[in-house]
């Protein structure tokens, strides 16, 4: 039974989460406040750091019955201050429904109900049939080094993952992957004024960067396809020169569906390029980030549960969907093999000045997460 004083507490340590800042990289400091609060409450943690200002933390429950391994998680980090905030981004307010401030709903109020539950069945401890771990993770925001940096550790293993993040309705069992390539032109140089004994490499990539639209879409796949995207493209000499450019380089994002593969991305391009017969030498590079798209079940047994105790507290049914960005849930699915869902409290002006959180979905939320633990652990 969750009592009324957890809510408020939940509340108040989300406060005091957003006070602390913790943009991507710098999460040191709300790693060693989470640290300390455990400790207050018995339990142990342990910091895994990745720089001298970046850590993750881990913590376990661990009963001596048989049982599942289940994961509470989510990301310590936050984007960067923007302007345009009406209310303080660390300085929190709670107004009505409502919690502002920077990271509320994506993600320290899915922290914050993380710490409240683990320290819940901490106390219930003896009465556990299984293990219930803790992982919260930096860099998610950026490249998501935290998460795979601690995968790469071997500290992540279980039957699944609830990732607490802001998808209230629906949850989210299934997302896009992504992969970003580096276009890189060779052309030839020669004066400007006799362009036709050079080959302009800028032309040449504006040529193929144009026609990535061309690539033929996957059909029948399951998760929502999206198309390439240019995020730069760079060319030229840096100082004036009546000169044909040689080189130029474009970096082109695809968030891809469940038969995109780096190398079905790679021969697409190359593909393309022959296709168009351009002059110029062209390479093709992935570079970081990378994350595999994923999809999970939706017979999957544990999303049932969450299932079944979303309905009893809040009258409805809980959709699902696939999502169209990525997350540390990519990387928990697509490497560590381990099923993950993300749910949890949502808001408003998630990455935007004036966040917020809904307190009814936090409740909600605890009440949720409490019972689902309670059928696979109890």
């Amino acid at each position: 039974m969750i009592y009324e004083n957890v809510y408020n507490e939940t509340f108040e340590l989300l406060k005091k989460l957003i006070s602390i800042p913790s943009p991507s990289n710098n999460e040191k400091d709300i790693v060693i406040f989470i640290s300390d609060l455990l400790k207050s409450m018995n339990i142990d943690s342990k910091l895994h750091y990745i720089s001298t200002n970046s850590a993750n933390l881990t913590a376990e429950i661990k009963s001596k019955f048989k049982g599942p391994t289940i994961i509470l998680a989510g990301h310590v980090d936050t984007v960067p201050i923007i302007d345009g905030w009406t209310y303080h981004p660390l300085n929190p307010s709670e107004i009505e429904d409502r919690i502002y401030g920077l990271g509320s709903s994506d993600m320290k109020a899915g922290i914050a109900i993380a710490i409240k539950i683990f320290q819940i069945f901490n106390n219930m401890k003896e009465k556990l049939r299984g293990t219930l771990k803790l992982l919260f993770v930096a860099d998610e925001e950026g490249y998501s080094t935290g998460i795979k940096s601690i995968i790469q550790e071997g500290e992540v293993g279980g039957d699944a993952v609830f990732m607490i993040e802001p998808e209230y309705q629906p949850a989210i069992i299934g997302a896009v992957g992504k992969i970003l390539i580096k276009i890189k032109a060779r052309g030839k140089a020669a004066h400007a004024a006799l362009p036709e004994q050079g080959i302009n490499a800028i032309e040449e990539t504006s040529k193929f960067i144009s026609n990535l639209g061309t690539i033929p879409k996957i059909k029948d796949s399951i998760l929502p396809y999206q198309p390439y995207i240019v995020f730069n493209i760079k060319g030229g000499y840096e100082k004036y020169s009546v000169t044909l450019p040689d080189y130029c380089e474009a970096t082109v994002n695809k968030h891809t569906v469940e038969s995109e593969s780096k190398e079905y991305i790679l021969s697409e391009l190359y593909s393309l390029e022959k296709q168009l017969d351009l002059k110029s030498n062209f390479a093709f590079e992935i570079i970081q980030p990378f994350y595999p798209s994923y999809i999970i079940e939706e017979n999957f047994k544990y999303l049932n549960i969450l299932k079944e105790s979303y309905k009893t507290f809040t009258g409805n049914e809980l959709k699902t969907a696939y999502g169209t960005g990525v997350s540390d849930a990519n990387c928990l699915v697509g490497i560590a093999n381990i099923p993950t869902i993300n749910f949890g409290p949502s808001g408003g002006s998630i990455h935007s000045p004036d966040e917020w959180v809904s307190k009814k979905q936090i409740i909600n939320v605890i009440n949720i997460y409490y019972d689902v633990l309670k059928k696979c652990l109890l």
